[in-house]
């Protein structure tokens, strides 16, 4: 048995079908490329190629450049999500901040204060801070 991680095998398949190596057909059901698959004789080899869309096939002209367009794109959609997801973060955190800070005055009660000398509405207190 292979003493490997989830992760790392979840990253090594997607990289297999990024660079057309293998196709995900459903959940944990990969089909490997007709080109790299073992057959019976060579007239089911040469058959399944045959089959196969030639902008599929490994030897297609643009097969390195489609790759690492494939694979540029791929990491590009990646830091997307992980600049939003850190976005979403940043936000929640300064929400948690201002909020806190909205309801807390100088003593931490719940004295809200609007600008210099002007009374609160639910206070007596004045803001003389300048």
């Amino acid at each position: 048995m292979l003493n490997l991680s989830r992760t790392a095998i979840n990253a090594a398949l997607r990289d297999l079908d990024l660079a057309q190596l293998v196709k995900k057909q459903r959940a944990v059901v990969y089909q490997l490329n007709p080109m790299l698959a073992a057959y019976l004789s060579p007239e089911d080899a040469i058959a399944a190629v045959k089959a196969m869309p030639k902008n599929e096939r490994l030897k297609a002209t643009d097969f390195v450049d489609r790759y690492r367009r494939v694979i540029t794109a791929y990491q590009d959609q990646l830091t997307e999500k992980r600049r939003r997801r850190e976005d979403a973060k940043r936000r929640q955190n300064l929400k948690a901040v201002s909020g806190n800070r909205r309801n807390a005055g100088p003593q931490g009660d719940r004295t809200r204060r609007r600008g210099r000398g002007t009374p609160c509405p639910d206070s007596t207190e004045f803001d003389q801070s300048h």
